[in-house]
């Protein structure tokens, strides 16, 4: 009998897990247009362009503003759905290679040190002010490497 008390006391436990893993994380109409403005202004700016570098680092603080405002809804999973959502804007993808490339470098840069004189006066030059002090590493990783994988491109 104690068996069998124990036995279905650990199939309750492991439902009411299983029921707490099944909630869906959804992002409104809003958050969805504010990641793909943040996304279309990710691309046009590989090195070459004019002020490409400006807007570079912009972009990538901008998506990693983003990604920490948002950062208790931001999984891998989640990431793909809005990009699903991106794909659905009209948008040429002929130069997203060197783009991303260019952007992740600059998100990487970010990350590794936000107080770093000459990449706050390329941020002030862009008109762009981070809004936070530090960045996760591992947000950092999750946006390069789901945008990378979700277009087949190789980050340097």
């Amino acid at each position: 009998m104690k068996k069998f008390l124990l036995i279905l006391t650990c199939v309750a436990v492991v439902l009411s897990l299983a029921a707490c893993g099944s909630e869906k994380i959804e992002f409104t109409d809003a958050e969805i247009s504010e990641f793909c403005d943040l996304m279309d202004a990710c691309f046009g700016v590989g090195p070459g362009s004019a002020g490409s570098s400006l807007r570079s680092v912009s972009a990538a603080g901008s998506l990693l503003d983003w990604a920490e405002n948002h950062s208790d809804m931001l999984t891998e999973e989640t990431l793909e759905e809005l990009l699903a959502e991106w794909d659905g804007y009209d948008w040429d993808y002929e130069d997203l290679e060197e783009s991303w490339n260019s952007v992740a470098g600059s998100i990487n840069e970010i990350v590794s040190d936000p107080t770093d004189e000459s990449l706050l006066g390329l941020l002030d030059d862009s008109g762009y002010t981070l809004q936070h002090e530090s960045y996760s590493e591992d947000l950092a990783e999750l946006l390069i490497t789901v945008i990378g994988n979700h277009y087949e491109i190789e980050t340097e």
